[in-house]
């Protein structure tokens, strides 16, 4: 190998046929199987890229040149060095389809905290629940991609290998749309992809307390049971009940259901809880507690701020309420109230005032609109009034009386609501009491609608009562 001319250029495919492999044999040993390509075959000092394309095309090949592959053939050239089997042009690869997927329409992945409107970590946010409603969209299923056919180097087709659909399946409380392929709640609750199967389950339940591992939990529909404690700092929100089967601790809990809790209340200075039912606990300590229902308690409330709709009713044998505020609309129940070391205990019986304030305001607009109306129209029945019309202005007349008319139905409705709701405060009012099933102790301190009563000495079995007629707090025996 002295000369260019003792080499030669011999191509073969690969066994895939993906590739033309190129090798420079000594020219006794070359099988030139196509005379074009011998009669083609170049000095070796003066290949080029446009040159071995035009070979490869003479030798019935159709292949993208391999730039590696030159530089390195170039270089053996230079060098006047054999190449054996040497990639220098390959053909087209198939590309597989893409697989169908499954895309939520929010956030999966738990992620460790999320930043506030100050850009700062809550640690005590995971976002790990997410709740919808019926109706909303879940999950859109993205269906799955063709793939792109490859061509060997012989000129071939490859054909490519086509995407999967999306594996899913799906509860019954969920449902695919039949033309888009958006998955669609069919209640409100927790979203869970479990198995393989997507559902909406309306009740959220943790396998311990809500703690780090679970930040807070946000239920916007559906109910949550966190079985254990909710500790301090971490807030819990359902748009339907809690069930907490241990403690509460000093953390934020709402929900527009009942509360009910296993264990107690135990908080201080910080947590509340808001629930838009019932509250039921064995204990409250220090609580700040508003209830839309009753609140009910096994054992003691004790130095609470609780409010409530209804009853606040400690039922236990020893039940005690001591320190505190308690406020209601119906009444306290309880075996013993304040202490006998002469705790400062408050228990305000209220009226639901601002319902009616409300309806109040609306029948003042109400009647503003009807006068203002009246201003414009005038004096008289609907047809006197028509009659004084000028016939252009007459439309105007006429939607101005329908006006009239709808806002004169709307009157009479707030007006009647009224009467409703001033017959029903009175009733409350009547029935109202606190009643102490053993003592209620010195210092205890009864608000009925601002009417007071100072307890300045104990008393045994008693119930108390605002009366109208008096305007005064009185007491009875408690039996009576």
């Amino acid at each position: 190998m002295t000369s260019g001319s003792d080499l030669e250029i011999e191509f073969t495919p690969s066994p895939d046929k993906l590739s033309v492999l190129v090798s420079l044999v000594p020219v006794a040993d070359a099988a030139v199987k196509d005379a074009a390509v011998a009669d083609a075959a170049p000095s070796l000092t003066s290949v080029s890229k446009e040159k071995i394309e035009e070979l490869l095309v003479a030798a019935g090949y159709e292949a993208e040149l391999d730039d590696n592959g030159f530089a390195q053939l170039s270089r053996s050239l230079s060098r006047n060095k054999p190449v054996n089997n040497l990639v220098i042009a390959k053909g087209r690869h198939p590309l597989s389809g893409e697989n169908g997927e499954m895309r939520m329409t929010f956030q999966t992945e738990q992620s460790i905290g999320i930043l506030d409107e100050q850009d700062k970590k809550d640690y005590w946010e995971l976002s790990t629940v997410q709740s919808v409603k019926a109706g909303q969209v879940i999950c859109q299923i993205i269906p799955p991609k063709n793939g792109t056919p490859g061509k060997n180097v012989l000129g071939e087709d490859i054909p490519a290998q086509k995407g999967k659909p999306a594996s899913v399946k799906l509860d019954k409380s969920v449902e695919m749309s039949k033309n888009n392929g958006r998955i669609i709640a069919l209640i409100d609750g927790m979203v869970l992809f479990v198995n393989n199967t997507l559902s909406v389950n309306p009740i959220y339940e943790t396998r311990g307390d809500v703690d780090f591992s679970t930040g807070n939990i946000h239920m916007n529909e559906g109910s949550v049971v966190v079985n254990g404690t909710v500790h301090s700092g971490f807030k819990v929100e359902a748009h339907g009940s809690i069930k907490v089967t241990q403690s509460i601790e000093e953390c934020e809990i709402f929900c527009g259901g009942d509360l009910e809790v296993g264990q107690g209340i135990i908080m201080s200075e910080k947590g509340c809880v808001k629930a838009g039912g019932n509250v039921a606990a064995r204990f409250i300590s220090n609580g700040t507690i508003e209830s839309g229902g009753e609140v009910v308690v096994a054992n003691s409330i004790s130095n609470c701020q609780i409010t409530a709709v209804k009853k606040v009713i400690v039922s236990a044998s020893k039940g005690r309420i001591q320190g505190g505020t308690i406020t209601s609309q119906l009444g306290v129940e309880a075996q013993n109230i304040g202490s006998g070391i002469n705790v400062t205990t408050h228990i305000n019986i209220v009226s639901d005032t601002e319902s009616l304030i409300v309806l109040e305001d609306e029948k003042r607009e109400l009647q503003l609109q009807i006068d203002r109306l009246f201003g414009l129209l005038g004096i008289g029945t609907n047809e006197e009034i028509l009659n004084r019309a000028e016939p252009r202005g007459e439309k105007l007349v006429r939607d101005r009386l329908k006006t009239l008319n709808r806002l004169r139905s709307e009157l009479a409705e707030t007006e009647s609501k009224i009467i409703k709701r001033e017959s029903a405060l009175l009733r409350m009012k009547n029935i109202a009491r606190v009643k102490v099933a053993d003592t209620i102790h010195q210092g205890v301190v009864l608000n009925f609608y601002g009417h007071i009563f100072n307890v300045i000495t104990e008393m045994k079995c008693v119930q108390f009562y605002y009366n109208p007629e008096s305007n005064e707090v009185l007491s009875a025996p408690v039996n009576l």
